[in-house]
Formats: C-alpha cells, structure tokens, sequence
C-alpha cells in the first residue's frame, strides 16, 4: 500500500541519515565556485570516504524525497528535509552534477512549500533558490534562471539579490536580449551608488577614463596588494556582474563599454583586488583594444 511504501522509504531515509549525521551544521562551500569545475580524483586516503560519505547523503535524501513532502505534515520535519536536499545539492554541484543538483535544489523547495521565505526560513530558501539558478545556468535552462533568480529578486533584500540578479542579466545576454541586459545592470550598479554617467559621450568617455587613471596612480603596487585581504562576498558579486554587462556591451559595441571596465579598477581600488576584479578587467581591457 502507498502509505506504508512511504513509510518505508522515510525510514530508510532517516535511518542513513542519522548514520552520517546528516542533521549536523554543516558549512557548504559557496555554490558558485563549482560551476565549471571539473571533479578530478585524487589519490588521498580520504577519497573513498568521501564519495562513500556524498553516495550516502544522496541515498538518504532520494528516499526522503520518494516519500514526498505531502506525506510529513510537521513544518520542523518539511523544513530539516529541505536542508537535506541543500547538502545533496551543494555535494551533486561540486562534483559538475548539475543536473542532479537541481533535482536536489528543486525537490528541497518543494519541502518548504508554503513555508518559503520566512525568518526562520529565509536562509535556507536563498541558497536552495541560488543553487537552483546556478545549477541551471551551467544547464544553459536560460528561462529556468530567469524565474529562480526572479523569485530571490522579488522577496529578499537588494544586499542579498546581487547573485541572482548577475545571473539575470548573464541569462538576458545569454537569449540575446543583450540592451535590457546592459540598462538592468547598469540600474543594479547605480543602486549600489556605483556612478555611471547616463550618457556615455566621447567626452564623458575620455573623462571617466583620465579620472580612473589619476585615480589608480595613487596606489603602488604594494597598496593594491594589500587590497586583497579586505574582499568580502559582495565585491566579488558586484564584479561578477560588471563582468557579465561588460559582456553585453562587448557583444553589440556599446559605448558603455569602457565606462565599465573603469568601474572595475575603481571599484576594486575602493573595496579589494581578487581574482574576480583581475579577471574582469583583463577581460574588458582585451574587449576595449578588439
């Protein structure tokens, strides 16, 4: 009988779950970070454990999931199983598994259900949401970002939508929709008080290009260097986004183009160099002389 069938699965479920502590606090890497890695094996003693431990948290929480979220009527035990489905998820994404990590991230909302963005839940949303629009970008499910990265927009504050609104505009540029990509970004970074002139003259082009310039002279290398211990996960959000404008404009030759790459250098002088800020503006400067 069904009852019984879910029944079964819940306790098997629950069962492999309290044998590799899958309630314990746990720490996920941030889920960006896996988006085009490739898992590469290594010869550590811990490895077989490790895929033993990831093999383990996806058994558990396949048999949770089979069970469904209609058949748990307590919102603790709907909630705890969501965060299940954020570890498998985060496991699924740092091995390239993209697609197993949406069925995880997609199957984890579904456990919040009415309960979605709460206090209690808000945390636990967002990165089921995040992961999702991630795991879905590295799918190329262009329209499947757009309405997760939607979503997190619509209900949580502007410091914590800069993820998913990078990947808005990077989904926009993707369907080729490349001017609302470069207006949308260029609106996110004025709300962050980023200064964009809105008309980008040759005048005002050249003026923005000399202040940016006078304005890195005054660092020596050993300042800029120093920068580095002071980034923080909105900076590297913020230039991930100017990189993804920069390649809008890049792709129709907007003249906004070099009013962007002047807003990494002065943004990263004024908030911390990494690899992000180095990245994007490598990126640009090549974009600006093709």
């Amino acid at each position: 009988p069904e009852k019984e069938r879910r029944q079964l699965q819940c306790d098997i479920g629950t069962f492999l779950g309290s044998m590799i502590s899958l309630d314990a606090n746990f720490e996920p890497k941030p889920i960006d970070a896996a988006i085009g890695q490739l898992y590469v094996s290594d010869t550590s003693d811990n490895e077989d454990s490790n895929i033993g431990v990831a093999s383990l948290i996806s058994i558990a929480t396949s048999q949770i999931n089979n069970a469904g979220p209609e058949f748990f009527s307590d919102r603790m035990q709907r909630t705890r199983f969501a965060s299940w489905n954020l570890r498998a998820g985060k496991y699924a994404a740092e091995k390239s598994s993209f697609r197993a990590a949406l069925h995880y991230y997609k199957h984890g909302i579904s456990f919040l259900g009415g309960d979605l963005w709460l206090e209690d839940t808000y945390d636990l949303c967002l990165k089921l949401y995040e992961g999702a629009a991630l795991s879905s970008s590295a799918l190329w499910g262009e329209s499947r970002v757009s309405m997760y990265a939607n979503d997190i927009i619509n209900n949580v504050i502007f410091e914590d939508s800069l993820l998913a609104e990078y990947l808005l505009i990077g989904s926009l540029h993707a369907s080729g929709q490349c001017k609302h990509s470069i207006a949308r970004g260029l609106a996110v970074l004025r709300r962050l008080k980023i200064d964009i002139p809105i008309t980008p003259s040759p005048e005002v082009v050249m003026l923005t290009l000399e202040q940016t310039e006078k304005e890195a002279s005054a660092y020596n290398f050993s300042q800029i260097s120093d920068c580095q211990r002071r980034v923080d996960s909105k900076t590297r959000n913020v230039l991930k986004l100017v990189d993804a404008i920069s390649k809008s404009c890049y792709q129709i030759a907007s003249p906004f183009l070099p009013l962007v790459a002047c807003t990494t250098v002065r943004y990263s002088l004024q908030n911390g160099v990494c690899e992000e800020s180095i990245s994007v503006s490598l990126s640009n400067q090549n974009k600006i002389f093709l």
